[in-house]
């Protein structure tokens, strides 16, 4: 399942590099995860239905039932990279490859503030119903709180799609860092005095922060992906990897925190942020946009 759900993330990512490059790849990757995010709004009440039509066992029965849809799906979709333009699939080509993606400065600069984003994701999506229904002793609410955040976090793609042609990916994601600290450090602030604070305290801050996220991430991708067109599907693959795998295991290192406690959480959100902004802010091409060039639009 791990396998297959990444060669779809793999693909998607390099697809949309292959039709399209900067702003206007922002702009795209926001309408994607704007769908793709109606997923966990629906996945709990789906889950509930199951249940009470069926044991537990048939959850795991969706998956396949899913698949086998995307599968007849995918049949109608079209190859984005033309035959002329694909590389020879050898050990010398696809070490050039890596050569030239790990090499890139401004890939390694976006795709590290994806890792720290995805982390604090990470830890949110794996410990939401632990502090829901152990931390604040509510676990009636958490498919509500889930399903909520959810849908504000589709919303905020969505916005990101016109922030990104208005202001360009490369402002975009300086501003919303900019807000994404600023609210970590409100929540950070408000946690301290007293662990954990009320659950309206703790949870709007961070919706927001979710949505924040959300909007931040194809801005990533497109300005990680940018200068890679030659190299979209090994590019994808590391921009992959490296950011679910690293910041899996950042996220597991906050989890074990969190028993009775939701200060790591705080903590990680405003550490994220705070590095992601200097990251952005340091950005040689900022000049660019201080210059009044806006980014590149294809």
């Amino acid at each position: 399942a791990g396998m297959g759900a990444s060669a779809v993330f793999t693909t998607i990512i390099a697809g949309v590099r292959d039709r399209f490059a900067g702003d206007q790849m922002a702009r795209t990757l926001s309408f994607i995860f704007t769908i793709f995010l109606f997923t966990p709004i629906i996945a709990p009440f789906l889950g509930m239905a199951i249940l009470r039509i069926g044991s537990w066992q048939a959850v795991f029965l969706a998956p396949p039932l899913f698949a086998v849809l995307v599968f007849a799906w995918s049949l109608r979709l079209e190859e984005s990279h033309p035959a002329e333009k694909r590389q020879a699939l050898s050990r010398g080509a696809l070490r050039r490859s890596l050569g030239a993606v790990l090499g890139n400065k401004t890939f390694l600069r976006y795709t590290t503030i994806t890792t720290l984003l995805f982390s604090c994701l990470s830890v949110y999506v794996s410990a939401s119903e632990h502090i829901v229904g152990e931390v604040y002793g509510k676990p009636h609410l958490f498919a509500w709180i889930f399903a909520g955040i959810g849908l504000l976090m589709s919303v905020s793609a969505l916005f990101n799609a016109r922030l990104s042609m208005h202001l360009g990916a490369r402002r975009s994601i300086r501003v919303l860092l900019l807000v994404y600290t600023l609210v970590a450090a409100g929540l950070l602030l408000a946690t301290l005095p007293g662990d954990p604070p009320a659950l309206p305290v703790f949870f709007i801050p961070v919706a927001a922060l979710m949505a924040i996220n959300l909007a931040i991430e194809p801005n990533s991708s497109a300005l990680a992906l940018e200068p890679l067109g030659h190299v979209a599907g090994v590019a994808a693959s590391l921009y992959g990897t490296i950011f679910f795998f690293a910041g899996s295991l950042i996220g597991a290192a906050m989890i074990h925190g969190m028993t009775h406690s939701v200060l790591p959480l705080a903590t990680g959100f405003f550490a994220a942020g705070g590095i992601g902004l200097w990251l952005a802010w340091n950005d040689p091409a900022r000049a660019n946009d201080a210059a009044g060039q806006p980014g590149k639009r294809t």
